[in-house]
């Protein structure tokens, strides 16, 4: 969170929703540019989906550097 900085727990409820076949889809917005975003750590716990925002990133479109 960008407001508590809890982390919450991605490959575990990544691995949870696909045990009951769900698909999961993250919003990064905020924390994108500061944590390493692994798409597939395993089989079970992969991502379906992250969302950015490229404009937090250092010279991301729209960006001051």
């Amino acid at each position: 969170s960008n407001v508590t900085g809890i982390r919450t727990d991605v490959d575990n409820i990544s691995t949870l929703v696909h045990q009951y076949c769900g698909l999961i889809f993250w919003d990064y917005a905020a924390a994108a540019p500061y944590v390493k975003i692994d798409m597939k750590p395993s089989e079970i716990a992969s991502k379906d989906a992250v969302f950015i925002s490229t404009h937090k990133f250092v010279g991301g479109p729209g960006a001051p550097g």
